[in-house]
């Protein structure tokens, strides 16, 4: 984790995609959300861009078919938040 550039890298498991969400642990959300994860945001997945998302209780954000579709178990991803509050997330390998 890379808190100065308020970045993490998160591998992808197999129930993220099969769930079609992504599950963060307390350590990621406090680089990525450091004021708190009650507001909602834009995610960007590989281009794709998703409006209105939030973090559920379990610590997870519903990324639906369009957010999943390219992702694998073992995937590595990088999610960034961005200047003006998004989340953005490119896949490594």
């Amino acid at each position: 984790m890379n808190k100065k550039a308020r970045s993490i890298e998160h591998e992808v498991k197999f129930w993220e995609v099969s769930h079609r969400r992504l599950g963060f642990s307390d350590e990621e959300l406090k680089v990525l959300f450091p004021q708190g994860t009650n507001r909602r945001f834009k995610l960007v997945i590989e281009g794709t861009e998703l409006l209105e998302r939030k973090i559920d209780k379990q610590r997870r954000v519903w990324i639906g078919r369009s957010g999943s579709q390219h992702l694998h178990e073992g995937d590595i991803l990088v999610c960034s938040l961005d200047s003006d509050g998004t989340i953005v997330i490119t896949k490594t390998s």
